[in-house]
């Protein structure tokens, strides 16, 4: 132990001199590397970038129409041949008595009902196709009158106009309830005297029945014009 100390003490200035030596060599290599190569001067990259516009969407294409279906082809009908009726065979003339023919004439069935059968279903046709005929409008009928059972008495002939003579025609309006009463009374046509004319007015008015005025069997409010005369005997 204490030999290898000695050693190592020697020994170490040798080696420190072997390891100047080589860190020299080291630095001057170092040093001429650097100095025989010139710097390098590192540009920057430039990035370019293209913005592009961004393409147009494809529109939608329209749904293709549907074809129609091909339909089989119908089966051609050949028109129906026209039967040919057989020509009447000859009746063969034979003597035979009144009651055979007569007999054989009612088992033919008669042409004129053969002919009218058709008439029948015509008949019906027509009046299903025919419009309901619209009812026609009811006939409105006047008041009368004239009846002999309404005993209708003549207006009295006023005492004053009998002794001043005074005579005429008076018409009168009459408006006819559903019952055959008067419903108003109105002068429409003068007699010339206010006399006359009221006393008519009056007996019509309140003594008078009347046919009332008619809508077909339905008994309606009417107007009938009376004419009335006084006339002096």
């Amino acid at each position: 132990m204490v030999l290898n100390n000695n050693f190592s003490w020697r020994a170490s200035p040798v080696l420190v001199g072997v390891v100047a030596i080589h860190l020299l060599a080291l630095y001057l290599a170092v040093r001429t590397f650097v100095a025989t190569t010139p710097p390098q001067i590192i540009q920057p990259s430039l990035m370019f970038a293209t913005l592009s516009e961004p393409e147009p969407q494809a529109k939608p294409q329209a749904a293709p129409a549907p074809q129609p279906k091909p339909q089989p082809a119908k089966p051609k009908t050949e028109p129906a041949k026209p039967q040919v009726k057989p020509a009447p065979k000859p009746v063969a003339k034979t003597t035979t008595s009144e009651k055979a023919l007569h007999d054989s004439r009612r088992a033919e069935p008669e042409p004129a009902a053969e002919q009218a059968a058709p008439a029948a279903p015509a008949a019906a046709v027509e009046k299903a196709t025919a419009p309901a005929a619209a009812a026609a409008p009811a006939v409105e009928t006047a008041p009368s009158f004239h009846a002999n059972y309404l005993s209708n008495p003549r207006p009295a002939y006023p005492p004053q106009s009998r002794a001043l003579g005074e005579e005429g025609s008076v018409t009168l309006r009459v408006r006819v309830g559903e019952n055959g009463s008067a419903i108003s009374v109105e002068v429409a046509k003068s007699s010339g005297f206010a006399r006359l004319d009221e006393v008519a007015r009056n007996t019509v008015k309140n003594r008078w029945k009347f046919v009332p005025a008619k809508k077909g069997n339905e008994a309606v409010v009417g107007t009938v014009l009376v004419p009335i005369e006084f006339k002096l005997n």
